[in-house]
């Protein structure tokens, strides 16, 4: 079963503050070193100067910060554990949609197959250790990682609507124009949603990196505590699950920028053409369309300069002979597998090793800026795919498998600074 629990959690005192607006930032791992800086400008108490301290000691410096902000009554702890209500409410292409979830407190466990969490995607060491050294300096979750569940019942979004018609605790638009809203769930209606997810499998959407952190974290309190008995707050890690159904729920792309040495525009169109149909479009505009409608047939753009190109993958093709990774159908069918095992490695030419250092290649989910960057030639070539579908997310995740890095980017991002997690 999955375990989870009431969070007393760290709220900011909004009587010592000027607005919400100026205290909150997305998660620490999308914060450009621009906006860390307009962050820090905005409050001597946004959670930047927390989670992305400046100081020659960062994390015993943003310690210091967390006491002062407590003793100053900056932050307010709740008196008893509380399950939040969280909805996101922003405008995709003039249509206005909300996400709902719940956050509270989730039990670490290692992943397997017993294990009632799956994660998606590998994780990196630097970003982990970073988190880590936060968590040993705070003893605390900043941010929360973010879990999908399936509700086929509604149980769950059942018991959620209670609060939808109370006044929120909090209610804040961010700089992207998202508005962000959170409620305290009754204790009734708590233990109801609690046994409402007992039987439910989770799988991580974002946070792979934090929740690797927390159970490290959990391990090294664990050995300093041995001998001690009875349930730790470090035993659980602040998160927000939302149901996989959620008409508010997004996958966005995250396109690719190369720059291989010695590229050939000719020979990269022949070689691709052994292996998918080739439809040359005329500007962004049309090869996003043309990707669109051919996205369950494993569509990809490129744009080398001047012309672009929409390739789908060749129907007597089989990804199973193509890609020969000993692996399930599933993650050899993803277009994000399909695009580094395929294009990049084997037509191209760049090493998995390249693109993990991240040498002379780059992510980018602006198709504009990724033109752009070909056109200034910094880049050799720009590759577009589609967003990876919530299905597949899960089906991988149930294969016991994990994507290539930035195969999915959830929008929009859970907001960093409405609740904190002390691990006490």
């Amino acid at each position: 079963m999955v375990k989870i629990a009431g969070i007393r959690g760290l709220l900011y005192n909004q009587s010592k503050i000027s607005s919400m607006a100026d205290v909150i930032t997305p998660p620490y791992d999308v914060i450009s070193e621009q906006e860390q800086r307009q962050y820090r400008l905005r409050s001597q108490y946004n959670i930047v100067r927390l989670i992305l301290n400046t100081e020659a000691d960062p994390y015993t410096a943003a310690a210091k910060l967390f006491r002062q902000w407590q003793g100053e009554r900056v932050l307010l702890r709740d008196s008893d554990p509380t399950i939040y209500i969280y909805q996101q409410e922003f405008k995709i292409k003039s249509k206005i949609l909300t996400r709902t979830g719940f956050m509270a407190a989730s039990f670490l466990e290692e992943f397997g197959e017993k294990s009632k969490i799956h994660a998606h995607e590998f994780t990196l060491t630097k970003p982990k250790e970073g988190r880590l050294n936060l968590m040993r300096a705070c003893a605390a979750n900043f941010s929360p990682i973010f879990y999908l569940y399936q509700d086929e019942d509604k149980k769950v979004a059942t018991i959620m609507k209670v609060v939808s018609r109370e006044l929120p605790v909090i209610k804040v638009r961010d700089d992207k124009g998202v508005q962000h809203k959170l409620w305290r769930l009754p204790s009734s209606m708590a233990h109801r949603l609690i046994t409402a997810m007992k039987d439910k499998e989770v799988f991580i959407a974002d946070g792979h990196h934090r929740y690797e952190a927390a159970l490290n974290y959990k391990k090294e309190r664990e050995k300093a505590d041995e001998g001690k008995t009875g349930a730790h707050s470090y035993d659980y890690v602040m998160s927000i699950f939302v149901a996989a159904d959620d008409p508010g729920l997004l996958i966005f792309p995250t396109h690719r920028l190369l720059n291989v040495p010695g590229f050939e525009q000719g020979e990269f169109l022949q070689k691709m053409s052994r292996i998918f149909e080739l439809e040359e479009v005329e500007g962004l505009p049309a090869m996003l369309k043309s990707m669109e409608a051919n996205k369950d047939k494993n569509a990809f753009g490129a744009y080398c300069g001047e012309v672009y190109y929409v390739f789908t993958l060749k129907p007597e093709t089989s990804v199973d002979k193509l890609i020969k990774d000993k692996k399930p159908l599933a993650w050899k069918s993803l277009d994000v597998t399909i695009l580094q095992k395929v294009i990049i490695e084997k037509v191209l030419g760049v090493s998995a090793e390249t693109i993990a250092n991240e040498q002379g290649f780059a992510y980018t989910r602006d198709e504009e800026n990724a033109v752009k960057m070909v056109n200034e030639g910094k880049f050799s070539i720009a590759l577009f795919l589609n967003a990876t579908k919530i299905e597949q997310v899960i089906d991988v995740a149930n294969a016991g498998e994990r994507m290539p890095q930035k195969s999915t980017y959830f929008y929009p991002k859970l907001i960093t600074g409405l609740v904190i997690n002390k691990l006490d």
